[in-house]
């Protein structure tokens, strides 16, 4: 990571992990290799994420055993063509294709919740979140329609201790330059372009 990649400041990553809810639980398995489990998620400004998983989910017992993981999301993935990629007068064969996207990974201590009423709080969070025009029901145990699912959902609560981002936009490149591919992302207006490009214009200030 260079410092042309660094986040601006905490807002920069925070904002990420309240735009893009989705990434992937990372903790270490018995082989000592990595599980990855990917999931939804909730950031909290008080310093957490919080999401919920089957309770037969095979991370669990990694996270009750060894209480702390990773939780990693990435955003405005793209590719950046040879032919885009390099200042103004470079010949062609001296360009080289690159990528540019922001990435947050977050470590930090792990909770599990069994507990029915803790779980249906994380759940109401999480669809509140995630389905803001409503058309759901309550979330709540007992005979609410979500009552009798509780009991097979358990809900993982990281809290964050630290904090790895980049957010690869040509930070070390001209003016020229960065109005040149913003014009390109724009043009192309594929999967991602959009995004890309705002984290391009807003941090170039």
């Amino acid at each position: 990571m260079t410092r042309f990649d660094d986040a601006l400041a905490d807002d920069e990553w925070q904002q990420t992990l309240r735009q893009q809810p989705f990434g992937q639980l990372i903790a270490v398995g018995p082989d000592r290799l990595p599980m990855v489990v990917p999931a939804h998620f909730r950031y909290d400004d008080a310093g957490f994420i919080e999401l919920h998983l089957r309770r037969d989910n095979p991370i669990l017992p990694l996270l009750m055993e060894e209480p702390k993981a990773m939780f990693t999301t990435l955003d405005a993935h793209v590719y950046i063509p040879s032919t885009w990629n390099g200042e103004a007068g470079l010949p062609s064969e001296w360009r080289a294709p690159t990528s540019y996207y922001a990435s947050v990974q977050i470590t930090g201590k792990v909770e599990v919740i069994g507990d029915p009423d803790g779980i249906a709080q994380i759940l109401q969070r999480q669809i509140a979140q995630m389905q803001p025009e409503g058309g759901y029901g309550m979330i709540a145990t007992g005979s609410s329609p979500y009552g009798r699912m509780l009991a097979a959902i358990r809900g993982v609560r990281l809290d964050i201790e630290h904090v790895r981002s980049k957010f690869k936009f040509g930070g070390n490149k001209s003016d020229e330059y960065a109005d040149a591919i913003a014009a390109r992302l724009l043009e192309r207006g594929g999967e991602g372009d959009a995004r890309a490009r705002e984290h391009l214009l807003r941090r170039r200030g």
